[in-house]
């Protein structure tokens, strides 16, 4: 089939959760099918054109244009989908849907919504991926915000993406949908209605099982983009409420906050036992010197692929009940679960202590045993497919 796919960001180089999901969907696809790919280019990052190339017959990248202007005039509509509308953008969708050779679209975010028309896609099937459910994610946001102004601005936004959702599906806008959990599939359908759908989560490579751990003691690390809330509050709690009870006990401790930009009030808690990296070049460096990986988010969406990367490096994983939501990982067998602030501490110095090596052998032989990219691939081909 050829197949258009319309991303929010330009999936390679895969340096984050979201990019490494639309990554690994875009490669799963190639394999049977031929993928033109349409994206949002919000870093201004290179072009790979040597490996997209290998995945990709065509490639167009566009820039995200944000402004004040677009708020004022669209209060109305979600302004997480108002601030991906690209005129150019939509202009390359029409060209490359009116040349006839688009047997399918995957449209890999609620969010690109503004980019597709309406008209010109009533002959081809579109797909919606479902990284997370938005309307739920910016609800979680809003409740663990501590800003009352934020709390106001994401509350409305999940309520102005919950009617667009449901005003879409009851036009039949979408042929079929892919989420990422089996949990948020259930979810969407007992608050939006039956769907035609997939699950597909994040997979682990093949090629994974030569990595070599070079532990530095009582080395405890987190990954994740830190501009994003969902991090910067987990990091935010950690830091105030559960890291001191660490230090008192171990104070020889250190705590890597790895990802690209970190906000100014994350780098405010820079000492000589927190480490704020900012972007680094390779995450296998942190998750090689970890003794522990700590995911304490408490809101956001979607399986988590800094869980599944800390796995599939043999990592002990200490998570709250949300880092873990969507998985069949299971406490005290592949991981650590706890929303607990106090026995969340108790179980890093326990493992900092006396490494739980076992655990971490059996959460990487759970991933491996249940994330395959292969198989996962057959299955979203076979999906489209049958549609």
């Amino acid at each position: 089939m050829r197949v258009l796919f319309i991303a929010s960001e330009m999936p390679y180089p895969d340096d984050s959760g979201g990019k490494k999901y639309s990554w690994q969907k875009i490669r799963q696809l190639s394999r049977e099918n031929e993928v033109i790919l349409v994206a949002l280019n919000e870093s201004n990052a290179n072009v790979r054109a040597e490996v997209l190339e290998k995945h990709v017959k065509e490639y167009y990248f566009f820039p995200r244009i944000k402004s004040a202007l677009k708020i004022v005039s669209n209060f109305y509509r979600p302004y997480s989908i108002v601030s991906r509308e690209s005129k150019c953008m939509k202009n390359k969708i029409r060209e490359i849907i009116s040349s006839g050779k688009i047997d399918l679209i995957i449209l890999d975010s609620i969010l690109l919504y503004g980019n597709i028309d309406k008209i010109n896609t009533r002959f081809i099937p579109v797909f919606l991926t479902q990284h997370n459910i938005e309307y739920e994610l910016f609800n979680i946001i809003s409740k663990n915000t501590s800003s009352i102004i934020k709390k106001i601005i994401y509350k409305f936004e999940s309520i102005k993406l919950k009617r667009l959702e449901r005003l879409l599906y009851n036009q039949g806008g979408f042929k079929g949908y892919i989420f990422i959990s089996d949990i948020e599939y259930k979810r969407y359908e007992e608050t939006i209605g039956k769907v035609n759908g997939v699950c597909i989560p994040p997979c682990i490579e093949e090629d994974s099982n030569g990595f070599q751990k070079n532990i530095e003691n009582n080395a405890i690390v987190f990954i994740g983009k830190m501009n994003y809330e969902p991090n910067v509050t987990a990091m935010e709690w950690f830091i105030k409420v559960i890291f001191p009870s660490i230090l008192k006990k171990i104070p020889e401790s250190k705590l890597y906050v790895v990802g690209k930009s970190p906000t100014k009030e994350l780098l405010g808690f820079s000492s000589d036992n927190v480490i704020i990296t900012g972007a680094v070049e390779d995450v296998k460096e942190y998750l090689s010197k970890a003794q522990i990986i700590v995911i304490p988010l408490l809101s956001g969406g979607g399986v988590k692929f800094k869980l599944f990367e800390a796995l599939e490096t043999n990592n002990i994983v200490i998570t709250t009940s949300l880092g873990v939501e969507g998985t069949c990982f299971k406490d005290n067998e592949d991981l650590f679960i706890t929303d607990n602030a106090e026995l969340f501490a108790k179980i890093c110095i326990d493992n900092l202590m006396h490494p739980n090596y076992e655990v971490a052998k059996n959460g990487n032989k759970t991933l491996r045993d249940n994330y395959g990219f292969e198989a996962l691939g057959n299955k979203l081909n076979k999906f489209l497919k049958a549609v």
